[in-house]
Order: structure tokens, then C-alpha cells, then sequence
């Protein structure tokens, strides 16, 4: 009995899990859409970062209109962050 309930609740977690990964995949395929994203923007991206000068590569480098920009806002204002920390336990 325990098997088959334990069973059951698998099923019905996998069954959700599905569903919540289509939803997530149907949204993100339905931005690429709505944004018309060009794969010439990826391989734009990828020559400009072997181009770029040893040492000189990002950490990140996000390629995507969708997030107008606030992706790269993001890891700026998590980088002086990070900068913030660590000045704090260097001194």
C-alpha cells in the first residue's frame, strides 16, 4: 500500500513538473518570438568576447534583448556589490 501511494505521488509530482517546464519552455520560446532573435546576435557575441583581449573577457555576457538591458544592470550592481564585500573582509 505504501508503494503504491508513494508511487501515486510521484506520478502526480512528475505530471506537474512536466507541465511547469512546458509553461516555462512555452514562455521563453514565445519571448524569442515576440523579440525575433537572430542566432547572428549570438555568434556576433562570441567573435567579440575570442576577439577581445586576454584578461580582458567579462565574467558575463548577456546576448538577449529581451531583459531591455536590466541584465546588464543587474550584474554591474552585483559586481559593486561584490567589490563592497570584499573591501569589507580585505581591510
Amino acid at each position: 500500500m505504501v508503494l503504491a501511494l508513494t508511487k501515486t505521488v510521484l506520478q502526480q509530482q512528475m505530471t506537474q513538473a512536466t507541465h511547469m517546464f512546458k509553461s516555462i519552455g512555452a514562455g521563453l520560446f514565445g519571448k524569442m518570438q515576440e523579440f525575433d532573435m537572430n542566432p547572428q546576435t549570438i555568434a556576433d557575441g562570441i567573435l567579440k568576447l575570442v576577439e577581445m583581449e586576454k584578461g580582458t573577457r567579462p565574467l558575463r555576457c548577456p546576448l538577449d534583448a529581451i531583459a531591455h538591458g536590466t541584465d546588464i544592470e543587474f550584474i554591474n550592481a552585483r559586481a559593486d556589490i561584490k567589490e563592497k564585500w570584499l573591501a569589507n573582509y580585505s581591510n
